[in-house]
């Protein structure tokens, strides 16, 4: 196996794209195509140590000098080590997170947050500043971790985009009767029956509370 197909099945199998493996190990991502579209033929040691780092194996594993690892569809690496970091992007261009998402890199993206629990390369944090949504958002600024390819369970909450809006709520999730129902966070607000015209944009996973609005 090429090196360039060891990349391929290492990012198969663990759901990383070409940015968030730059991103991830500090490699130019123009770097990580040249190494996935075989077009680097002696690739430097600055460049496989890395990567072999990052997905816990030897160098020679990943040249495809050394079998990998049998168990590639499980996350073997060290959950304490992996930082994962995703962008806080604003509440519109989450209703296109799968377009917006994947296009941002520290190099021309500020606003980043990272997280232990993992999450996918689509995932995305949002800044929740309505105070009036009921718990858990309710009190301060708060970052809201959303992953989108999980497929919404009762009582979740979710992030939704209306089509008749341009950016995206959060619902608590809920079914009646085997229908998916959707419930308002804020008082005085309709449940509404989902429909697929209205844009499921992820799951709420994780939620950061800040409980103070300054440090003196």
């Amino acid at each position: 196996m090429s090196l360039r197909d060891v990349i391929k099945e290492l990012q198969e199998a663990y759901q990383i794209n070409d940015a968030e493996l730059a991103r991830e190990t500090g490699i130019p991502q123009a770097t990580i195509y040249r190494l996935v579209s075989g077009m680097t033929d002696d690739p430097k040691v600055s460049s496989l140590k890395p990567l072999a780092n990052f997905f816990n194996i030897t160098i020679g594993q990943l040249t495809g000098d050394e079998p990998l690892p049998p168990s590639l569809n499980t996350r073997t690496i060290n959950q304490n080590k992996w930082n994962y970091k995703l962008p806080i992007i604003s509440w519109e261009q989450a209703s296109v997170w799968h377009q917006s998402v994947s296009k941002l890199t520290y190099t021309n993206w500020s606003d980043w947050c990272s997280t232990n629990f993992p999450v996918s390369a689509s995932a995305y944090a949002l800044i929740v500043t309505a105070k009036s949504l009921g718990a858990p958002f309710n009190g301060n600024e708060s970052v809201a971790i959303i992953e989108p390819n999980l497929s919404p369970e009762e009582g979740d909450y979710v992030a939704i985009h209306f089509s008749d809006t341009k950016a995206v709520s959060l619902r608590r999730w809920i079914t009646d009767g085997g229908e998916p129902w959707l419930v308002p966070l804020q008082k005085g607000l309709p449940t509404v029956k989902w429909t697929t015209a209205d844009r499921f944009c992820g799951v709420v996973i994780q939620l950061y509370l800040q409980l103070r609005e300054k440090i003196v």
